[in-house]
């Protein structure tokens, strides 16, 4: 028995000296609730890239944060407070592969060059329809990936609302076509989650292979337990009981696995939307995915119309046509926008992995189409970035880009000079690919993004 308590004692008995001594067993317990994913990192866990966008522009001087320590702290931006601390706002960023082009006030028609840095205009009606001439940013991650994983959908795009040629989406491939973006929840569920549900007997087979880790743990530390004075046995008879109460949670609970609810089929925005929220969280939890696109209304101005379930009957495009005089209306639909956002954040904030959340090893990039409804220019745009991609940003805080930078008061009017191509290419380090730019010219990365 060791009557004198030392430095040494104290160390050789410390929860970090008891794992090292019991060896390596210990180190399997973090495995019952989340085993490494195929294809993860040297710390244990795999990186994701969510996009989301959405049409109209956005109220300015309700958007914008006044202080550079709180992403969160704006009218629109304040869904997001419960992650503000998981919250980067690149602020002001330009789309300037069209801006230089002389299609600066084309921004209806900006969704093709918002994640692929790259632009090409074909005309059409409005002498404005644009497509991409690249891959977005999303699947250039997806064929990262691929080269070491066969995931079940390399690439999930969704779109809520439009899924035209020109209008439908951000998603695009090597040679800037669309990624056929899916329009109906109930079709995801059936194509991605009722074949991905593992069958019985493969359940079974984790959950053995769970309890087997919890069996062999529960044998070492009895074992190294006998050798202990009575007040160190009392710190392993602690750990013991944890031991026990994982036993009870694994013969409570099933086998985490790819089942989910089938969602309910309905024409209703607000349905829509959550619903694909949920698929969206479930595919990240399952690793059916690890590079996701969200549109929330199509380009061009179209979307979805109407926001009763906000008590709002007038068509948004109008309402963003009106400027301040419907920022009323407006600063209500995006702050419901950035809810939902905050929804997603918050279901990958809450799924644990080695080494912290999903939200933590992700990052969820927001943007929208233009600067101002009314003014359809698309500049001194805010590029939302929410988890730090594995502690590659630098969260819970605003950076004012370019010309913006060390602004205070109405730093939003007036253009940063910095091409969004310098986020994308930031993203892509974020994501372990190493590059110095992406899309068409423009190269650079933005080091004042990093942690």
């Amino acid at each position: 028995m060791i009557s004198i308590r030392t430095s040494g004692t104290r160390q050789r008995f410390s929860r970090r000296a008891l794992l090292k001594t019991m060896g390596v067993s210990a180190a399997f317990v973090p495995l019952i609730d989340a085993e490494r994913a195929h294809g993860a990192g040297a710390n244990g866990y795999v990186k994701r890239i969510i996009t989301i966008t959405w049409t109209n522009g956005m109220p300015s001087t309700a958007f914008w944060p006044a202080s550079d320590t709180d992403p969160t702290g704006s009218e629109v931006l304040k869904p997001l407070a419960p992650v503000a601390s998981k919250v980067l706002l690149a602020a002001g960023v330009d789309v300037k592969i069209m801006i230089d082009g002389n299609h600066k006030y084309d921004g209806h028609f900006s969704y093709s060059s918002l994640w692929t840095g790259t632009y090409k205009n074909v005309g059409g009606s409005t002498g404005q329809f644009a497509t991409a001439t690249g891959p977005s940013i999303d699947q250039v991650y997806a064929d990262y990936v691929a080269k070491t994983v066969n995931l079940p959908m390399p690439v999930m795009a969704i779109a809520t609302v439009g899924a035209g040629s020109y209008t439908g989406g951000t998603s695009r491939r090597s040679d800037g076509s669309l990624n056929t973006a899916e329009t109906d929840p109930v079709r995801l569920f059936q194509h991605a989650f009722q074949s991905a549900a593992l069958p019985p007997d493969q359940q079974n087979a984790i959950k053995l292979r769970r309890k087997s880790i919890l069996d062999w743990v529960s044998k070492d530390l009895n074992n190294f337990g006998l050798r202990l004075s009575t007040e160190d046995k009392a710190k392993v008879s602690a750990h013991m009981d944890a031991i026990r109460q994982l036993e009870l949670q694994l013969s409570a609970t099933q086998t985490k696995t790819c089942m989910a609810t089938a969602p309910m089929a309905s024409t209703d925005y607000a349905v829509k939307t959550k619903a694909f929220l949920d698929l969206t969280a479930l595919a990240i939890r399952c690793d059916l995915t690890r590079a996701v696109s969200m549109v929330w209304g199509a380009d061009g101005g179209s979307g979805p119309g109407s926001f009763p379930f906000l008590g709002i009957t007038q068509d948004y495009h109008n309402i963003a046509h009106q400027g301040p005089a419907g920022y009323a209306q407006k600063i209500k639909i995006d702050n419901w926008y950035y809810t939902q956002v905050a929804y997603l954040a918050q279901q990958l904030d809450m799924t644990m992995e080695l080494g912290g959340t999903a939200l933590d090893h992700s990052v969820i990039g927001v943007t929208t189409d233009m600067n101002e409804g009314a003014g359809h220019y698309n500049g001194r745009l805010p590029f939302t970035l929410i988890g730090s991609a594995g502690g590659y940003f630098k969260t819970g805080r605003v950076v004012k880009l370019g010309t913006w930078a060390g602004k205070t008061g109405n730093y939003w009017t007036g253009d940063s000079g910095v091409a969004n191509n310098k986020v994308l290419a930031t993203l892509g380090n974020a994501l372990d690919m190493p590059m110095d730019g992406f899309g068409t010219g423009y190269a650079g990365t933005l080091p004042e993004l990093k942690a």
